[in-house]
């Protein structure tokens, strides 16, 4: 009589054990890459509110008035010109790459929507330039909401 060998294996029930642990452990990586994700566009977002301020004042410095702004500009334009082109000193302000530029050129936040530039008087016959991303819900909620809070420059 010969005995035919056991066959060894792993049974139905493990393998679908792995499979779920290996599902968990996927859900768990997914989330916290997509944490990572917004918490990488938001100091983005920081960082270049900062280099449009200090770009903004560099402006101011040379040329004694805050960078031209149209009312009616709701894609910055002219504010992007007048930060990007080579001015009198033959340089640009800020060094704004084309991942940052939207198809019409303008400039735009991680989530792709248009910064926001809007000058008011102050007391003393000042100008004050505020400058906000809509955040990730691209609503400008005017700085409420999960707008990201707006950068100022006040004229001399």
């Amino acid at each position: 009589m010969k005995r035919t060998p056991k066959r060894r294996g792993f049974t139905l029930i493990e393998l679908l054990v792995v499979i779920a642990i290996m599902g968990v452990l996927a859900g768990l990586l997914v989330a916290a890459t997509i944490r990572s994700k917004r918490a990488a566009q938001l100091r983005m977002a920081w960082a270049q509110l900062e280099t449009l301020a200090v770009a903004c004042e560099n402006y101011q410095a040379w040329y004694g008035a805050l960078p031209p702004l149209d009312a009616d500009d709701t894609e910055n334009f002219e504010v992007y010109r007048a930060l990007t082109w080579p001015g009198a000193r033959g340089r640009s302000l800020v060094g704004w790459s084309e991942k940052n530029l939207n198809d019409k050129g303008s400039m735009v936040d991680p989530w792709r929507t248009t910064y926001r530039f809007k000058v008011t008087s102050v007391p003393g016959g000042r100008d004050r330039l505020r400058v906000h991303s809509c955040g990730p819900d691209r609503v400008d909620d005017g700085g409420a909401g999960d707008d990201l809070p707006p950068t100022l420059v006040t004229s001399e």
